[in-house]
This record gives structure tokens, sequence and C-alpha cells, in this order.
């Protein structure tokens, strides 16, 4: 028998914020492991650790048994307690807990309260099993999401201002500089504000060699974007070319917790025709596959560089279904 431990990573407010209740949506590292036990024959004993209920159908499928444990602690030993038989093979001590929120049935289903009108969770408020009971779920859950991300609208991050949540950042020296103004300077780099269609709706930046200097997109809170991955969406942004880059140029994403990715652009900036606006559109797989968990981003655009370079930008947004249009594909 196989008792895996598995659950949400820690968040704290907004950090949590998803747009559904799947678990490990897009990335179902656990499942993979319940499934490999499966397949060899090896019973397996879920424990679920989560701050709230989340849509688990696949891994409920995919064990023999499977305990909501909530936020135990980091010893254990109250759970340990009820799943190990004492030395004798006896159980030494039955289980007493009772869902204290209504289980989804769907990862769309946010709002399930006992008393509602039309109240269909998975599992009701109160649901729990003792050892003498038998399971009401059945062995094939629905694992069809039913989320449906065929209308999913771009998602625009500055277009002539900068949508919540996102703000703009200059980093140099070690120093970093929350842009309120059209124009400021700090230590390697020089931001002001710049007419592309109508005034001020563009962004110039230049950097001027004497430091290694990014400019960062972002947010307070980790944001989640999977549904852009799973809708085939491009990063696309317009760009002007006022200096060619003197040293290697990237485009960068993070993540939560020091994850992230990055795409070399230099020889795209070297062969721009300088003075003149373009657009750039980028497969997001190829941040996906650079490290970028979709689940948690926290910057979704940072150029930077050690050399001189002079860039203007404007238009940032994900599209949906532009990745195979994308001027950079990452296609297997």
């Amino acid at each position: 028998v196989a008792i895996v431990v598995f659950g949400e990573e820690p968040y704290a407010e907004g950090h949590g914020d998803k747009d559904n209740l799947e678990f490990e949506r897009n990335n179902k590292r656990s499942l993979k492991i319940l499934k490999t036990l499966k397949q060899q024959g090896i019973a397996v004993v879920s424990v679920f650790i989560s701050g709230r209920p989340m849509w688990v159908n696949s891994e409920l499928n995919a064990s023999d048994a499977f305990v909501a444990a909530w936020l135990p602690g980091t010893e254990g030993q109250g759970i340990a307690d009820v799943l190990l038989a004492d030395e004798n093979g006896k159980v030494q001590y039955d289980f007493k807990g009772k869902l204290s929120f209504s289980w989804p049935k769907s990862p769309l289903q946010t709002a399930v309260n006992k008393g509602d009108a039309n109240y269909s969770p998975l599992l009701p408020y109160g649901f729990g099993l003792t050892y003498k009971d038998e399971s009401t779920l059945s062995n094939n859950l629905n694992e069809d999401s039913g989320v449906d991300i065929s209308n999913l609208a771009p998602l625009s991050i500055f277009n002539g201002s900068f949508k919540t949540p996102w703000r703009l950042f200059l980093n140099s020296n070690s120093e970093q500089h929350q842009v309120a103004s059209n124009s400021v300077k700090l230590g390697g780099i020089t931001y002001r504000t710049e007419d592309k269609a109508i005034q001020e709706d563009a962004m110039q930046f230049n950097f001027d060699g004497t430091a290694p200097s990014y400019i960062e997109i972002n947010s307070n809170f980790t944001e989640d974007k999977v549904a852009y991955i799973e809708a085939n969406s491009a990063l696309s942004f317009s760009y002007k070319v006022n200096q060619i880059p003197s040293s290697h140029t990237y485009l960068a994403m993070k993540c939560e917790q020091g994850c992230g990715g990055e795409l070399d652009i230099t020889s795209d900036f070297e062969n721009a025709d300088l003075n003149t606006w373009q657009t750039m559109s980028i497969d997001l797989t190829c941040f996906a596959k650079q490290g970028v968990d979709f689940a948690r981003v926290t910057s979704p655009f940072i150029i930077k560089t050690a050399g001189e370079l002079s860039v203007s930008v404007s238009d940032i947004s994900f599209k949906p279904q532009s990745a195979k249009s994308a001027v950079v594909k990452c296609e297997e």
C-alpha cells in the first residue's frame, strides 16, 4: 500500500486566487504519481492537503482511499494515528472528521452551500466516512472539467495604460523603482512615455550599458493564467527599436517561488527596422517550456539586458488562439 501525501502550494490572501477549483490544472503532477502506482497494482491511500475544497475527481478515481486532511501542520501525527494500525493490526483511532464545507462536483461550482435552492455538491456538508462505512462514490467520476475557453477574451496588460493589477518597475544596480510618472531614471535605465497612435500610449526604455538592468511588469499577487495556455494563446506586443542592442537581450516571465523562463530576442531586435513600429508575438508554450507556471504568474513581461539598447513598447496582451500564427513558435 502506498500512502501519497499531496496538495496545494502554500498561499495567502490574493496569492491563492484561481479562476476555477481544479487542482493542479494543466500540470497533473500528483495524478501522475497515483496512476503510476495503480498501474503497478499498488493500492493507493491519498492524503489531500488544502485550505479549501477543490475539484479532484481524477485524483479520487485514481485512489483506493481518499482523506481530505485540510491543514494538519508539519508533524502529521494526527493523520498517521488514524491511518496506521497498531502492532496487532487493529485500528488505533477511527475517523470522526466531517466535511465543514460542501465538496464541489465541478471546478466551476465555486458557490455551493447547504440550504441552497439547488443544492447538488459532489459530497454534502457534514459528509465523512468511518472504517465501517462503505463509500458512496463511484470509481468513475466525471473527469471532464466542463470549462469552456472557446470565448476567452484577450488579456490586456498595457494598452495606453496599465490594466489592473499590473504595474511597471525599473531594476538596475540592485535597486528597484515603481514607475508613477511619465519619466524617470534609475541606474543604467531611463524611462519615458511616448506617443504611438495617441498621446502617451507607449513606453520608451533606454539602457546605457553601465549595469545589468531590466524593466518588469508585475502584480502584487500571483495570477492564474492557465486558461491562456489551454486556449493556445500568444504574448503579443508592439515594439520599435531605436538603438540595436549591444549585448544579449531577453524577454522573460516570472512566477511565484522563483520559477520563470526567458527567451533570447537579441536577433529580433538586431534585425528590426529602426524607428519603425512592428509586432512581436510569441507562443506562450515557449515560456511554459522554459519553466513558467501559468497558474501563479507574477510578471508576464520583462525585458532585460546588460548592454546598450533603446526600445519602445506598447499594446501588450495575451491573445487566445494566436499561437499557431505567432512569430515565435514552440512546437514539439
